[in-house]
């Protein structure tokens, strides 16, 4: 933990657990396939989360999530151990969202019991694809009858909120192959969809194979038919988009994702997590020999760097995470927090975004040509405020 004092005692909390069986083309994550150190890392990381808590007066753990990796890839109760170390150490609000993110190859029934033991009651289904090739391009160590199976054995383990993720923009695809995925996804009937554009990665296989011309990409406009039909399909299929990858059923929209986006306190333990409380954030080490060595013993070891934000940082991550959510900008909400005018600090963006927003005298928010086009309308007001 970073060594100045927290101001929140409420957090989300995120555990980064590193293991995969083998690392997909497009993941930047820190992961390993060095599955012998799985009992070192999870004594490590249960001293971490001894060690932050003990450092806080009366914490609570407003929503958990266990992702990776793949932390479905851990054996033999390590689960269930992380999480009794959060109870041990952390306050569980009222309805806590627990989520883990499983694939579709190691998930099977004992698993998923010894998970809903433990109290966790959301799942994260990485099925990416419900088509072999695509599956098989990505490196996905598993096929559509195992993605398919999984949901059908978790919904028999009686997992009631399951989230399914899905890809689009991959090297090749056609709007007939991913209609076919996610019309297939709808017939399952998951809680939440969460369907991510590919993007290409400088430490990922992929942007090897990009850069060396082994994979052509689809154009914008290719990617563009591919985001409108999703949005617009999945909208009538009964899930709002709520934000820019994120689809939900009512009342269903991730809590632990939404705590990030509404600038909310987290905690992250495990090497590569990131932290946040207020305007300070700090990270862990990207290295898991440094990370078993130290967690919870010398813990300002693992803590690679961390940061201050000043006013502007503030500002642009406020304008960066409400613009990606449906309901935008609030006007007032942004005068309350930083004693400015939104339309005056901003007047410049606001013109040059005009063909991608909906702007009132209440809200800005993105329409879906500007949700397409997020990190390019974004930067226009980093532009204007550094002016």
């Amino acid at each position: 933990m970073s060594n100045k004092a927290l101001k929140n005692k409420s957090f989300g909390i995120y555990v980064h657990i590193p293991f995969c069986e083998r690392v997909c083309i497009y993941c930047d994550f820190f992961v390993t396939t060095a599955r012998k150190y799985r009992p070192a890392f999870i004594e490590s990381i249960n001293r971490e989360i001894h060690y932050v808590a003990s450092q806080l007066e009366a914490p609570e753990a407003r929503t958990i999530y266990l992702g990776g990796g793949t932390p479905s890839f851990l054996v033999d109760g390590q689960v269930t151990s992380i999480l009794k170390s959060i109870y041990c150490n952390f306050k569980k609000v009222e309805n806590c969202e627990i989520t883990i993110e499983v694939n579709p190859n190691n998930v099977n029934s004992e698993k998923l019991d010894e998970f809903s033991r433990s109290g966790i009651n959301r799942l994260s289904l990485g099925i990416q694809s419900l088509n072999n090739k695509e599956l098989e391009s990505l490196y996905r160590n598993h096929n559509r009858d195992q993605a398919v199976s999984a949901f059908v054995t978790a919904r028999k383990a009686g997992f009631k909120n399951i989230s399914v993720d899905v890809i689009f923009g991959l090297p090749g695809q056609t709007l007939e192959n991913l209609q076919n995925t996610v019309t297939g996804i709808i017939k399952m009937d998951p809680e939440h969809i969460s369907i991510y554009n590919l993007t290409i990665e400088e430490r990922t296989y992929l942007h090897k194979m990009v850069k060396s011309k082994k994979v052509v990409l689809l154009d914008d406009e290719r990617e563009f038919e591919m985001f409108s039909w999703l949005s617009e399909y999945l909208e009538k299929s009964g899930y709002s988009h709520y934000e820019i990858s994120n689809f939900a059923k009512d009342g269903f929209e991730s809590k632990h994702n939404s705590s990030y986006w509404n600038g909310l306190s987290y905690l992250g333990f495990g090497p590569s997590a990131h932290s946040f409380d207020n305007s300070r954030r700090w990270w862990n080490v990207r290295d898991l020999s440094t990370y078993i060595a130290y967690a919870g013993i010398e813990n300002q070891k693992i803590i690679e760097a961390e940061e201050d934000l000043n006013i502007n940082e503030r500002i642009t991550e406020f304008v960066f995470l409400n613009l990606r959510q449906k309901r935008g900008i609030n006007k007032k909400v942004f005068l309350d927090t930083f004693g400015i005018s939104f339309d005056a600090k901003f007047e410049k963006a606001l013109y040059e975004s005009e063909p991608y927003i909906n702007n009132n005298s209440d809200v800005v928010f993105l329409n879906q040509a500007g949700m397409f086009l997020y990190n390019q309308v974004c930067l226009l007001f980093v532009k204007n405020l550094n002016e």
